[in-house]
């Protein structure tokens, strides 16, 4: 989430983050300030994503959901001339 300082971003992640579970989803705080590339960036993510705490829950509910619908259907990704190449649907 991109904001100008101080408007209440980590406060309303966290507040996003609590309600999760009641709400019927899994949720993790990550900040990502200090991912240096796209890469480290990735990599944070994923080892948020995967630690135990009920990480096969949420890969589950990602794999079915839409994003994980589309995340699946991506052939090839170009970062620097942002060029993303999708096959049919699944």
């Amino acid at each position: 989430m991109l904001a100008p300082r101080r408007v209440g971003k980590t406060s309303l992640m966290l507040r996003l983050q609590a309600t999760a579970t009641e709400k019927g989803f899994s949720a993790v705080y990550l900040s990502v300030a200090d991912a240096a590339s796209e890469i480290n960036f990735v990599k944070k993510v994923f080892r948020a994503v995967a630690e135990p705490s009920g990480s096969e829950n949420v890969f589950k509910r990602l794999r079915r959901s839409p994003a994980g619908k589309l995340l699946g259907r991506i052939r090839r990704v170009e970062v620097l001339s942002v060029d993303l190449e999708l096959f049919g649907p699944r």
